[in-house]
């Protein structure tokens, strides 16, 4: 868009990692975090953003891990920027969106992750980086002893059978993905030999 100003930083919007009280500062090798992007005044909605996360060298590392849905409403991988996750249409968004994002293997060192948002109309309103005092940065911290796996499970689906067939049953961690128009069940459950899957 050669008529729209360059991306001005803002508190109007906040991103974090993991918890909003308490951010995470060292992503864990392999592991899925939650990114997400707070709207903090009335009206202040984003209708666009591009949110990626890159390493030392500025290239994109890790993985968007997005629901399954033919039809995505929120968000889709971007075709054009590898690696980074952007809208699928251009309504306002929640005042709150997360996404699961798999850090990269060990080795891959210090992260940041960014987030450009639009505000406004079509060929009107602005953009915006979050966080007034810069980007969100975090440190490689230590990968796990242990493998892990993780699941989706489609609509109708619960932990319990998402987790049988190589699994002990035991659910370890599940939560709902939750947008207007789809839910995704994620799963993380024990199993038999200590793993999760």
């Amino acid at each position: 868009m050669h008529w729209a100003l360059a991306g001005t930083r803002n508190n109007t919007y906040r991103l974090y990692v993991d918890n909003e009280q308490n951010p995470t500062k060292s992503y864990v090798p392999g592991q899925l975090h939650y990114i997400s992007v707070r709207v903090t005044k009335v009206r202040w909605n984003y209708r666009g953003f591009l949110i990626y996360v890159n390493d030392a060298k500025n290239a994109t590392v890790g993985e968007f891990v997005l629901p399954k849905d033919d039809s995505p409403t929120y968000s889709r991988h971007a075709a054009y920027c590898k690696g980074a996750v952007t809208h699928a249409m251009a309504d306002e968004k929640p005042i709150v969106m997360t996404f699961a994002w798999r850090a990269p293997a060990a080795g891959a060192g210090p992260v940041t992750v960014r987030a450009l948002l639009k505000y406004g109309d079509a060929n009107t309103g602005a953009f915006f980086w979050p966080n007034e005092e810069g980007d969100f940065v975090m440190s490689e911290g230590k990968a796990p002893s242990s493998a892990v796996e993780y699941r989706t499970a489609p609509a109708g689906v619960d932990c319990n059978t998402i987790c049988s067939n190589n699994c002990d049953g035991k659910v370890f961690f599940s939560f709902f993905f939750f947008s207007f128009f789809f839910t995704q069940l994620f799963v993380f459950c024990r199993s038999k030999n200590q793993k999760y899957c």
